[in-house]
């Protein structure tokens, strides 16, 4: 398997791709959200401040969870000297915590802690890949790597 790179750049890498992931989800929540910004006696300036800050606020969310999961994980292997699902599970786990502490609630982070952990340990448990059984891997395609911290 190739190398995955440092610390340094695998949670770089995922905290960039889930703040771009949460930038489009922030986009979406701003145009189709119960709450969405309009505009108002045709002043414009409110709405885009409004759907300026929702699109932040989901960027940084996403981000903190995708550097929290790769960080928590990339540590726990250096730690542990062992790529396995735990190091994915303990990632997931302080994942969680990040959206609890977002909410400010201690049943909301152990809950949130322990789904996306499960997730994690679901995903490493397939071999990471969503079809089942071997009649699309013939071998004529090289493997690649299609998530840089992984």
């Amino acid at each position: 398997m190739a190398d995955p790179g440092t610390c340094v750049e695998r949670v770089t890498a995922a905290s960039m791709t889930s703040a771009a992931f949460g930038a489009v989800v922030g986009c979406a929540r701003a145009a189709w959200g119960a709450d969405a910004p309009a505009v108002v006696r045709a002043r414009a300036l409110p709405a885009v401040t409004k759907t300026v800050t929702a699109l932040a606020a989901s960027a940084a969310l996403f981000g903190a969870i995708g550097g929290t999961y790769a960080g928590v994980t990339c540590a726990s292997e250096e730690a542990r000297q062992s790529r396995d699902a735990w190091n994915g599970a303990l990632g997931g786990a302080m994942s969680g915590v990040v959206v609890g502490l977002r909410n400010g609630s201690l049943a909301h982070a152990a809950s949130a802690g322990a789904a996306f952990a499960l997730a994690s340990v679901a995903v490493d448990a397939s071999g990471r890949k969503i079809s089942f059984g071997d009649e699309w891997e013939d071998g004529a395609t090289p493997k690649r790597i299609s998530i840089p911290y992984r």
